[in-house]
């Protein structure tokens, strides 16, 4: 039978199982999955708080020795790469390369752009000058981001693009194939229709587990914000929401979260692990920061409200001003007294623009023209036989 590798750095979930499509995978492969993570990412594997998912095919990499041993072995027809550690990123591929292996990269999950206007980067530079340590590394970041991506002229055999938005990407641009499909979050709705949250008239809050989130390790960032000032600021707008809308403000849980660990971080709050899409659907409006988790908003037409603190302005790479212009929708800063006045004036907080959100559909979630089938069947369905 012939053989596809999954190659992973980012560790390897029951979540993962599920959306790379390894059950279906396995109509046409044997399925392998490598996972690097250890090796090249210690301190993000420590930081790891999903359970490994040690399924038929999964084996731990440990070294380049232990992976060019099982390509040998393996006499291997084809592998997609999620690998985005730079330093061992090329070292596998070209090695695969070398093997006339043909390669798939995914490109599924880009986002809005995050544009600052002026004050907004002058707010955000003032911030950053005070921190000339964190300025310099965070300018060395940026060069170096830059560089290697001048000098990533890699050719992938097949590119998977979610959207119109992803063909503007350089690997999109040297692949010797596109493959037209859509997001990972749309197999979900596909196959959401489940009715079993027992919720109603609420508000759902699309967590990032922000101060927690192992990402920071993965990339070697400092966090964004401070758990004790995040959470505290947090709640106290849910309340403030819930008391001038009459909706009860409920969690979905970021996948990776462990709020069984840090209870009191919610104060009590409903949360729900792996029920996002069944959540934005009942909903009657989605808070959010910034997350590819925004499809569901968009797929469900659910009105939007995104959330910023005055850490998130000061620290985060990225604008979440921006990201609520993008879309037309309210923008809200949790440290502050908000004044509703005129958003709940005629229910404006449940109106959404649906040009914007038919555009961010076409752009991020689902490529204009494509089936409605599972996103790893429209790849084997596309891959040369």
């Amino acid at each position: 039978m012939k053989k596809i590798l999954i190659l992973t750095d980012i560790g390897f979930s029951q979540r993962d199982y599920n959306r790379f499509g390894v059950e279906i995978l396995k109509k046409n492969f044997e399925v392998n999955i490598l996972d690097f993570t250890e090796w090249f990412s210690p301190e993000y594997w420590k930081a790891y708080t999903e359970k490994t998912y040690q399924c038929e095919g999964y084996k731990k990499i440990s070294d380049i020795e232990s992976f060019e041993k099982i390509i040998y072995e393996k006499n291997v027809n084809h592998a997609i790469d999620y690998i985005s550690t730079l330093k061992y990123r090329n070292q596998i591929r070209n090695f695969l390369r070398s093997r006339n292996i043909p390669i798939t990269k995914e490109r599924l999950a880009p986002f809005l752009e995050s544009r600052r206007n002026i004050v907004e980067t002058l707010y955000k530079f003032l911030f950053i000058i005070l921190k000339p340590l964190e300025f310099l590394e965070k300018l060395k970041t940026i060069f170096k981001k830059k560089n290697n991506n001048l000098k990533d002229n890699f050719s992938y055999d097949y590119v998977i693009s979610a959207g119109e938005a992803c063909l503007t990407h350089s690997w999109s641009k040297k692949a010797k194939k596109i493959i037209k499909a859509h997001c990972f979050d749309f197999d979900i709705f596909l196959k959401n229709n489940s009715n079993n949250i027992d919720l109603k008239n609420y508000a759902v809050f699309l967590d990032q587990n922000i101060p927690f989130h192992s990402g920071f390790k993965f990339r070697k960032m400092r966090n964004w914000v401070t758990k004790d000032k995040y959470y505290f600021a947090l709640n106290n707008f849910f309340k403030d929401f819930e008391e001038k809308t009459n909706l009860k403000v409920v969690i979905a849980a970021h996948p990776r979260s462990r709020y069984d660990l840090h209870p009191e971080c919610l104060y009590g709050r409903k949360y729900f692990l792996n029920k996002t899409a069944e959540l934005v659907k009942n909903s009657k409006i989605v808070l959010l920061h910034g997350t590819t988790s925004l499809s569901f908003a968009i797929l469900y037409e659910k009105p939007t409200i995104f959330l910023t603190s005055n850490e998130i302005k000061r620290n985060a790479d990225i604008s979440i001003n921006s990201y609520a212009r993008s879309m037309n929708s309210f923008l809200f800063n949790i440290d502050e007294k908000n004044n509703y006045n005129n958003v709940l004036k005629n229910n404006k907080i449940f109106f959404f623009d649906k040009t914007k959100y038919e555009d961010y559909k076409k752009k991020f979630i689902k490529f204009p023209g494509t089936p409605d089938k599972n996103l790893w069947q429209i790849f084997l369905d596309n891959i040369d036989k």
